[in-house]
């Protein structure tokens, strides 16, 4: 429980609060996955900035390349963390549309470009400095979680071989050490939650958006520089005005709710706005149209980026983590986590005299995982119905979070029943009378036991607890690299995810050498290495032989002068 009370959730009322927690427990595939829904759609915008930069924004050359790498890495990691910001009411879209053709038509105009950045990153470091982060109370908690097992294995381990076994049922404790393990989900899903993080208080980013349309307003005077007639209207420049529009949506707190401002459910997220192409010469019209209206056409897009950058589009992407496709790895890894511990459960239950994957308890431990597969599939349809009409959301919100609740306390009053004694029936222990008793009393069966317990109970236990521990974070934290960057950013200019950097470059300078490696490429160079091995071993034996030329003719020589 201390595990599930350091979830993050977002401040927006009481009842969100509630409502994160109830769908962590009654539907953890689809929390899991939508909090890496929301790592993804950071690291497309990051990736999205980090490109653009190389163009759009012009850094000084420094004789300290760190440096000069910070200078870089700090003006998209501001662009993406203001951008994201937006996602929370369904406007990031709306943002780095806005945001990039400010940059792109101001590209000549190098004192413009930089009162923008100077604007954005000072909304970065307010950003930044109000989302809460936590990570030392994740580790403590999951210490104390994962250290509880251990404990509770060693203490099983010791009771058997003392004369207190006889007072310790060690077969119905290992089968309570299996239905703990049903919620190692519980470990990445924390993980999630705290490298995303959430702000401090409900009013913390509109507060800090609104802010950074007034510093435009401020920055951008338009007396100050001389602009093309269609980035600027009469008053003021097209920027300002464009933003304050897009700050209409801050008043909606229903919107942020079903949008992105909870990020463990995001009902409407992804959902897709038909708008008309706006060509090169239409930013008037752009600018009068509303602001969820006002995007750039996908081919005005791609064409810019392809006109003006130069490094390719994707050139940057080869990491192979990052090649499996985001539907897919998303769905796997939610489903991975919660199949995981449940496997877990059928193993450790199974490995209990009299043995059986199918018996009570393997039949408790399918009920459980089922609910949440069900739960999820659910949900789902529950989207599928409701968000169409934006009438109906609410009625979505309270059909979810009623849905949650009895999943919740389903599973946990399932639980509470078999510790309670309804699966120590005789049955339970005889495999529905297909074998004998295996009392735990039993000389034999406490022996097998106690092996087990030395042996396979903590190599399962503690296998599975490393893939949820170390192998998801590591694929998370590779293939979501600049979202967790750009998360846990600081507004000292320094990141908390700095560490991150280094084996990531290292994983692409890896993936690299081998992608620049094929199997022709290969067999071409080593056939050229036996040729080459071939000629010099030729040239040594003419070498050779015409050495031993005047050698035999001396010896010839000699023979005759004796002879003589």
């Amino acid at each position: 429980m201390q595990l599930v009370a350091s979830f993050s959730r977002p401040p927006l009322s009481f009842t969100i609060e509630c409502q994160v927690i109830f769908h962590l427990l009654g539907d953890p595939i689809d929390t899991i996955k939508n909090l890496l829904c929301k790592l993804s759609a950071c690291e497309d915008t990051a990736r999205f900035w980090e490109d653009e930069c190389r163009t759009l924004l012009n850094v000084p050359i420094q004789d300290d390349k760190d440096y000069e790498r910070y200078l870089r890495d700090r003006n998209w990691k501001a662009l993406a963390i203001v951008t994201d910001a937006y996602g929370e009411w369904g406007e990031d879209q709306s943002a780095r549309d806005i945001l990039y053709n400010a940059l792109y038509d101001l590209k000549g105009t190098l004192v413009c470009q930089e009162k923008i950045m100077t604007a954005v990153r000072q909304t970065a470091r307010a950003l930044a400095a109000d989302r809460s982060t936590k990570l030392l109370p994740i580790i403590v908690a999951q210490t104390l979680f994962i250290g509880a097992i251990a404990i509770a294995i060693g203490r099983l381990a010791s009771a058997g071989r003392s004369m207190s076994s006889s007072r310790v049922f060690i077969n119905v404790e290992v089968h309570g050490i299996a239905f703990s393990a049903l919620y190692f989900w519980i470990i990445p899903a924390v993980f999630l939650s705290s490298v995303i993080g959430v702000s401090q208080t409900e009013a913390a980013i509109p507060r800090v958006l609104r802010r950074f349309q007034i510093d435009l307003d401020r920055l951008l005077s338009p007396a100050d520089f001389k602009l093309s007639n269609g980035f600027r209207d009469e008053k003021r420049l097209a920027l300002p005005k464009q933003i304050e529009q897009l700050n209409d949506c801050l008043d909606k707190d229903q919107r942020r709710i079903f949008s992105g401002g909870v990020y463990s459910w995001q009902p409407l997220k992804g959902r897709h706005h038909h708008t008309p192409s706006v060509g090169p010469g239409d930013i008037e019209a752009q600018n009068a149209m509303p602001i969820s209206d006002c995007r750039i056409s996908a081919v005005r897009q791609k064409t810019n980026i392809e006109r003006h950058l130069q490094i390719p589009p994707g050139k940057s992407h080869k990491n192979p983590i990052r090649s499996i496709p985001e539907f897919t790895a998303q769905n796997i890894v939610s489903f991975l986590a919660v199949m995981l511990g449940t496997a877990t459960a059928y193993l450790i239950s199974g490995l209990v005299p009299p043995g059986g994957m199918m018996g009570c308890r393997g039949i408790a431990h399918s009920l459980m995982c089922l609910a949440w597969i069900l739960s999820a599939l659910v949900d789902v349809l529950l989207i599928s119905l409701f968000r169409t009409n934006s009438r109906k959301l609410i009625q979505l919100f309270w059909t979810t979070f009623l849905k949650d609740v009895l999943i919740t306390l389903a599973t946990l009053c399932g639980i509470i029943v078999t510790q309670a004694g309804v699966l120590n029936r005789c049955s339970c222990y005889t495999n529905w009378g297909r074998t004998g008793l295996a009392h735990p009393w039993m000389p034999d069966v406490a022996a097998m036991l106690l092996h087990r317990l030395d042996t396979a109970y903590p190599a399962i236990t503690f296998t599975s607890i490393g893939i949820e521990l170390i192998v998801i974070p590591l694929f998370i934290c590779f293939r979501y690299n600049r979202a967790i960057r750009v998360f846990m950013q600081r507004d000292d200019r320094t990141s908390n995810a700095g560490w991150l950097r280094k084996p990531y470059c290292g994983l692409q300078r890896a993936t690299r050498n081998l992608s620049n490696i094929s199997p022709s490429r290969y067999l071409r160079k080593m056939k050229s290495n036996i040729e080459t091995l071939r000629f010099y071993k030729k040239a040594y034996r003419n070498q050779s032989e015409q050495l031993r030329q005047p050698t035999l003719a001396n010896s010839n020589l000699t023979r005759e002068a004796t002879d003589g």
